[in-house]
């Protein structure tokens, strides 16, 4: 169970929670093992224990095989798992270090030895493991990604660009609402993808271009894109499936504390603007996971229950210069002979003013006050007569909390 919050730039007092995963895990969010039990002639081993365990909680589920020799475990988190086998009669089989992403299928089959249930046979999984359960077209943003290749602007969603087949269509980095339109995936439109956090749709679906929360990067344990072939569990859209699991606690305490500055004190003026934009961009916060347990009481195994917080404060002002008209000397005295403008017209009898010059007696009374509030020409390059410099400021706060409870393991029939 997971809980975001963010506090609005316009509101800052008043924040908001979105309930993104609840207790039952939807298919986005985890992965699957399966796989057969055999003996050394190729037999199959019914009834058979297989037991899953997650090296970082500790978490343990285990399936009889079935009399095929198939099993299944139908919905694991994401993370690393060992994986073992065991029957009387045979040597226990293990493998190690198999590595399960969300919305994975992972096939992992035992060939079972005869021999004492003391002995073991263990083999490590390959760094690179191909998936061969499904044949959708998936790729993965890691967690390590996320925390090592530098993103201008702190947003996740840059990292997209990374995968094949993917475009940017915007490249503003401070665009600190996440923009589920930012980005297109084998050329289908952009507002086709679908965005989720934790197996719960993550879309701000009546705008349609933004999500309805922004997960930090330091958050998030990976991000999944399954961009073709995927099953129709995962169906809602035509275009790809954006799926971002966020990180849980272990039974070991963990956290960082972070910033990124970005400041104008570092940057050369734009082409257009007479001084430096002012810029200030400040990212910063924490995180800290780890087993909620008391002492000699409950949980002292430290494998029941588990947290992670994570807070992060972006506060960006940023300047943004933009060249425009407007009415110079000549053209605030009626005279437009060098102006750009259209000639001016006679309305009295709908004909061109002699000479592209309005007589100062034809002014109307208050026409030159109109023209006091606007600035006079202070630019003369090219697209127009003034540049002006304004400062944005948006400072949103986020904030996500979660917990993990494994209930007591059960072996269960498959």
């Amino acid at each position: 169970m997971s809980l975001l919050g963010v506090d609005g730039a316009d509101h800052p007092d008043l924040g908001w929670l979105t309930l993104v995963a609840g207790l039952a895990w939807s298919q986005s969010n985890v992965g699957e093992i399966s796989g057969q039990v055999s003996d050394a002639s190729g037999a199959a081993v019914p009834g058979c224990a297989v037991t899953a365990t997650h090296t970082q909680t500790g978490f343990k589920r285990t399936v009889l095989t079935q009399e095929n020799g198939i099993y299944v475990f139908a919905a694991l988190p994401e993370g690393k798992y060992n994986v073992v086998a065991e029957k009387q009669g045979f040597r226990a089989s293990e493998q190690t270090g198999v590595v399960l992403d969300a919305a994975t299928r992972r096939n992992i089959d035992f060939r079972m030895e005869v021999g004492a249930l003391t002995e073991s046979v263990s083999v490590s999984a390959a760094v690179e493991q191909v998936q061969t359960a499904s044949g959708d077209a998936t790729r993965v943003i890691s967690d390590r990604q996320l925390s090592q290749v530098a993103l201008n602007g702190r947003n996740y969603s840059q990292l997209l660009r990374l995968i094949p087949g993917a475009i940017a269509t915007t490249l503003d980095p401070f665009g600190l609402a996440l923009s589920t339109t930012g980005q297109r995936i084998n050329g289908i439109r952009s507002d086709s993808i679908v965005f989720n956090v934790d197996g719960a749709e993550n879309m701000d679906n009546g705008g349609n271009s933004n999500a309805a929360v922004n997960p930090s990067a330091d958050a998030i344990a990976e991000v999944k894109i399954l961009t073709s072939g995927y099953s129709a569990e995962f169906g809602g859209r035509s275009g790809a499936l954006i799926n971002v699991v966020t990180k849980s606690g272990t039974r070991e305490f963990h956290g960082t504390l972070f910033e990124f500055v970005r400041n104008d004190f570092f940057d050369a003026r734009s082409f257009f603007a007479r001084q430096v934009d002012p810029l200030r961009f400040n990212d910063f916060g924490y995180t800290l996971g780890g087993p909620v347990y008391i002492p000699k009481k409950w949980n002292v195994d430290q494998q029941k229950l588990f947290f992670f917080l994570s807070q992060e404060w972006k506060y960006s002002h940023t300047g943004s210069t933009r060249v425009n008209n407007v009415p110079a000397a000549t053209e605030r005295g009626g005279d437009f002979r060098a102006s750009t403008l259209a000639a001016p017209i006679d309305p009295l009898n709908g004909q061109a003013f002699p000479d592209r010059t309005i007589p100062a007696s034809r002014f109307s009374r208050d026409g030159p006050r109109l023209l006091i509030p606007l600035p006079e020409p202070n630019f003369g390059g090219p697209g127009g007569n003034y540049v002006a410099t304004g400062v944005s400021q948006t400072d949103p706060r986020e904030l996500l909390l979660r917990f993990d409870y494994n209930l007591s393991p059960t072996t269960l029939p498959r």
